[in-house]
């Protein structure tokens, strides 16, 4: 079997492409000229530089290839002009390369958000039939991927994946969390709000179960570890793992707000992206962000085995000795 990866050198990408790999798969990871490869390097696959907005190339890329994981993405932009190109346009151009490639693939795997569906609270989960709100114009952009590849169900085999918030070795969006806990100070938000989280080797095996059911064909499912976390909780856990009794420091809503407001300033004046900014602080004032798994569970027969204990000390030790922390 010849799978093709898209994103493949990131967070995600990297441990399904070491799945893949584990699955006997013959494993080609599309990458840019300046991505950094160091995950991928011990890797018994081929890397491909190839860019999503080169059609030709992109066609004879997936061309031969029986599935398609498209994790590319972008997660923080300046502009959403940027999440436009790179989250709706990208995943619209490997979806049409796909149909137009000689052969072409079986199945296209589309590695969304549960930003796309948008917040829920805890008694109320999000579940893949709801009407999506997202809040965000990344979770906007992410949607308005997922209907375009979905668009092309009726001539391709297409699933699409939304994860939770993703943790573990090789994440960088919960460090700064892991950081702050280790100088013993713990942030309490307002509310409290509940998150659901799911660890990574669990959302790669929901990935590739997506990938392979037949009847997951057209189908859209939430990747989540029961039960979900409040924030306090999350940092409590990570405190744990880390040996630590921080701080609770307590947040109010203007102060995470204004700097919400700031780091979006600094955003606008060039330079990297940041991770945190106005529409970031307002998601993290939601009462809730929960999402169900149970028609993963019913249709795929997945279920998450890592606890998120066990997950979070894992990624600690991690973090650890790679000396990000």
């Amino acid at each position: 079997m010849r799978a093709v990866v898209t994103g493949g050198t990131g967070f995600v990408g990297s441990h399904l492409a070491e799945r893949l790999v584990a699955e006997h798969a013959d494993v080609d990871c599309l990458v840019r000229p300046t991505s950094s490869l160091g995950w991928l390097r011990p890797l018994p696959l081929r890397l491909r530089e190839a860019s999503l907005f080169d059609a030709d190339g992109l066609r004879h890329a997936l061309g031969g290839a029986e599935l398609v994981f498209h994790v590319a993405g972008r997660i923080r932009a300046r502009h959403d002009a940027e999440y436009r190109r790179d989250n709706v346009l990208a995943t619209e151009l490997v979806a049409r390369a796909c149909l137009e490639a000689r052969p072409a693939p079986r199945r296209l795997v589309v590695v969304s958000s549960q930003a796309a569906a948008g917040p829920a609270p805890p008694e109320r989960p999000a579940r893949e039939d709801d009407v999506p709100r997202p809040v965000s114009a990344y979770g906007r952009s992410k949607l308005a991927a997922e209907r375009i590849a979905l668009d092309f169900a009726d001539r391709l085999e297409v699933t699409v994946v939304r994860p939770s918030t993703v943790y573990g070795p090789r994440d960088q969006a919960l460090l700064p969390l892991f950081r702050l806990v280790g100088r013993r100070v713990a942030p309490r938000l307002p509310g409290d709000p509940v998150v659901s989280i799911v660890h990574v080797r669990d959302l790669i095996d929901c990935i590739w179960r997506a990938a392979t059911a037949p009847h997951a064909a057209g189908r859209v499912y939430f990747a989540a570890a029961d039960p979900p976390a409040s924030f306090g909780a999350l940092l409590d856990l990570i405190g744990r793992a880390m040996g630590v009794r921080p701080l609770a420091l307590p947040v109010p809503a203007p102060l995470l707000l204004g700097a919400g407001v700031l780091s979006g300033l600094l955003n606008r004046l060039g330079g990297e992206p940041r991770p945190f900014d106005l529409a970031k602080a307002r998601d993290m004032l939601r009462v809730g962000w929960v999402c169900s798994a149970e028609r993963a569970a019913a249709e795929l027969g997945w279920r998450p085995r890592v606890s998120h204990a066990e997950g979070l000390a894992e990624t600690a030790a991690w973090y650890r000795r790679q000396g990000w922390l």
